[in-house]
């Protein structure tokens, strides 16, 4: 999981008397996230046009390359964000 190290990252940005505030609100992002990830993959498979066997749509392998495409593109552009974290260098002056 790509969280655990951002929980450190942020550990160490933040002020530690308000730790349970800023994990509060950082915990949040990562359930809305794949809320919104569904609602777009979910997308993706109902343009690749499912067809309706005894009732139950069965989506096309052409919907699911195009849904996990986009995860891969997703996952690569945040992979690519992490170049541009920087470490904290208030930590060198407290030890």
């Amino acid at each position: 999981m790509t969280i655990v190290p951002i929980w450190g990252l942020v550990a160490d940005l933040s002020p530690k008397n308000i730790y349970g505030t800023v994990f509060g609100i950082f915990n949040m992002f990562p359930f809305i996230g794949s809320t919104v990830f569904q609602g777009i993959m979910g997308s993706i498979l109902d343009t690749s046009k499912p067809v309706i066997e005894s009732s139950i749509e069965i989506f096309p392998l052409r919907g699911y390359l195009w849904a996990f495409s986009f995860c891969l593109i997703a996952a690569s552009f945040a992979t690519f964000l992490t170049i541009f974290i920087k470490e904290p260098t208030f930590l060198d002056k407290v030890k």
